[in-house]
């Protein structure tokens, strides 16, 4: 689980699992708070807010999405 693989699910739910074997592979991580954290940081330096019209928040038990709010106009 990358940039890619929220991109692909755009509005998808990527299991926390998967990103944590994605990033770390088989290293136990010291806290669940470990990816919180770096998903915090992805949030701030991708500028990703309801502002911008896209968002990546944690999906309760499952995980996070990237979520998109963009309109496209109708002609």
């Amino acid at each position: 689980a990358d940039i890619a693989d929220w991109v692909e699910n755009l509005n998808g739910v990527v299991s926390r699992e998967r990103i944590i074997q994605a990033l770390w592979g088989n290293i136990p991580l010291d806290s669940s708070r470990s990816l919180d954290t770096h998903v915090s940081r992805i949030r701030r330096k991708l500028n990703l807010s309801p502002e911008t019209g896209i968002t990546l928040h944690s999906v309760y038990g499952r995980g996070y999405r990237l979520q998109s709010f963009v309109m496209q106009t109708v002609r």
